[in-house]
């Protein structure tokens, strides 16, 4: 079952606000990933459609660039494999 955290969509909105309307980011340089069934699959946060966009930003950053990676939800773990002391990645 997915746990619901029905305040982590307002704070990424209240954060684009921010950094569009006070710091005034161009808004067409932010990328909003959010796990809501309305948005482009390509935005849902999967862990390769994650990837693919941090890799972007790498791409797309120079040495004086700032680049603001912000996320709320919650996390855990799996059991994987022997590599970690743990048995936990």
């Amino acid at each position: 079952d997915k746990i619901k955290l029905p305040f982590s969509h307002k704070y990424v909105d209240r954060t684009m606000d921010f950094l569009v309307n006070y710091l005034k980011w161009n808004s067409n340089d932010i990328v909003i990933m959010k796990d809501d069934r309305f948005i482009n699959p390509q935005y849902y946060p999967t862990k390769s459609n994650i990837e693919r966009e941090l890799l972007s930003i790498s791409s797309k950053t120079s040495e004086n660039d700032t680049s603001f990676v912000f996320y709320t939800g919650h996390g855990g773990f799996k059991t994987h494999s022997e590599d970690d002391s743990d048995g936990k990645d």
